[in-house]
């Protein structure tokens, strides 16, 4: 929370007046209405503690004025080819809605009109979820799909003081439960597993209040495009379906189609929605992976593989061909200087995996790119597995002919065989000696 005792009413100004906007959007006010600069001016403090909040995290930065365009834009053009460049140094706010949104011409979708690009919009709401989330990767699984898919998440705290906050209604049914569980003990003999999950819950429900744990009121949506409405009909079927399987509900309000569309605008209040929230804590909100991406080391750097949605593939050709998400390793990043900081960081990486998976065949990959960069290395092979592998390629002398280059490069590589009955090899590979031994002992 931000604790600025202006900040609470700053921010209520601008959501009202961006909610005046987008109710004047709905209602298709043709006129501008005077906006007060100075708004933005009392904005600016509170939006440098909150920043100062999140700052610390890694990668963490402002949006460019061209990606908060954009990010605006982006619900009217959803699904449509288009100039990110263009968009984003549009400056006119009527413009940035300037789409038709029409929800009559096919029933449970959207039809968004943009110039010459027509496209159908489905959203949908997470209603239920498993009891327990731990493990619910929400969003990890959406970007597994294999058409693109939007994901809005809006938050806001749930009071827990008051007459209507969550510690009394969370009191009141835990009271209730119990005495359905003792009502139907006393008819029947025996209470119910679904009374008694329901009391187990409300118990868990009250621990976490009484430690303090914040609570949102949660609103998840998905948006599905498509170009035509048949496609559409088949991603939000599979969708549902695909949920369906892990015991999670994803439901399509044929009638609410338009208003989840203005309520996943930038701005728009969602707090009084009753239908479909979701009250999770900080931490499950953690569980559904937000704001975490796939990608796998670093956006630059030598090629080593691909990060494969699929966990069967009838062929390498089709692992590739099911995603389009390149791994990297670069070498030369792998010892960052933090900002503030005198000290380096110098990560360890562990690759691991079942056997005959190519723990080995990465290893040479990780240790060939070293080579190319000219930086010294050791590696360590109790097998000599490496040493019969480059023997038998430099003893080729086809191969010398063919790869000069490559031959030249695997001839700069010094194997070193130790006997282990030797006891003057003892230690030879420690980076340093800090105390002999022998004159510790007198000798």
């Amino acid at each position: 929370k931000l604790h600025n005792q202006n900040s609470g009413k700053v921010i209520k100004q601008a959501t009202n007046a961006m909610n005046n906007f987008v109710d004047e959007l709905a209602g298709w006010f043709n006129y501008e209405k005077p906006f007060d600069e100075k708004l933005f001016d009392d904005l600016r403090p509170s939006e440098k503690q909150a920043y100062k909040k999140v700052g610390y995290l890694d990668h963490t930065r402002r949006l460019t004025t061209d990606e908060l365009v954009h990010l605006m834009r982006n619900n009217f053009i959803q699904g449509q080819l288009h100039d990110f460049r263009k968009v984003g140094q549009e400056r006119d706010i009527f413009k940035l809605s300037d789409t038709v949104i029409d929800d009559g011409a096919v029933s449970g979708y959207v039809k968004l009109v943009n110039d010459d690009n027509v496209c159908y919009v489905a959203k949908l709401v997470l209603s239920t979820t498993p009891e327990n989330i731990t493990g619910f990767h929400l969003f990890r699984l959406v970007q597994n799909m294999s058409y693109p898919i939007d994901i809005n998440l809006k938050a806001h705290y749930y009071k827990s003081e008051g007459i209507y906050g969550l510690a009394t209604r969370a009191g009141q049914s835990l009271k209730t439960a119990n005495n359905n569980v003792k009502e139907r003990y006393q008819a029947e003999g025996f209470s119910s597993s679904k009374d008694d999950n329901t009391v187990e819950i409300a118990e868990v429900l009250n621990d976490h209040i009484s430690e303090k744990k914040k609570f949102f009121s949660t609103l998840v949506t998905f948006t599905v495009s498509a170009e035509d409405t048949e496609t559409l009909h088949d991603r939000v079927a599979n969708l549902i379906e695909s949920f369906r399987s892990i015991d999670v509900n994803i439901v399509k309000p044929i009638g609410e189609q338009k208003r989840l569309f203005y309520y996943d605008l930038m701005g728009s209040d969602v707090s009084q929605n009753r239908y479909w929230v979701q009250l999770l804590t900080s931490e499950g909100i953690g569980e559904l992976l937000f704001a975490v991406n796939q990608q796998v080391g670093s956006n630059i750097g030598f090629y080593i593989g691909r990060g494969a949605p699929k966990t069967v593939a009838n062929s390498t050709q089709d692992a590739l061909d099911s995603s389009k998400r390149l791994v990297f390793f670069n070498p030369l990043i792998t010892n960052e200087i933090l900002d503030g900081s005198t000290s380096t960081t110098s990560p360890n990486i562990m690759i691991t995996g079942k056997t005959g998976r190519g723990k080995s065949y990465l290893t040479k990959i990780i240790l060939k790119i070293i080579q190319l960069s000219n930086a010294k290395a050791i590696y360590f092979d109790p097998k000599q597995e490496m040493r019969k592998w480059y023997s038998a390629v430099l003893n080729d002398q086809k191969f010398k002919e063919d790869y000069p280059d490559e031959y030249t490069l695997l001839n700069n590589v010094r194997f070193v065989t130790l006997d282990v009955s030797d006891k003057t090899n003892y230690g030879v590979l420690d980076p340093f000696i800090v105390i002999d031994v022998r004159h510790t002992m007198g000798q």
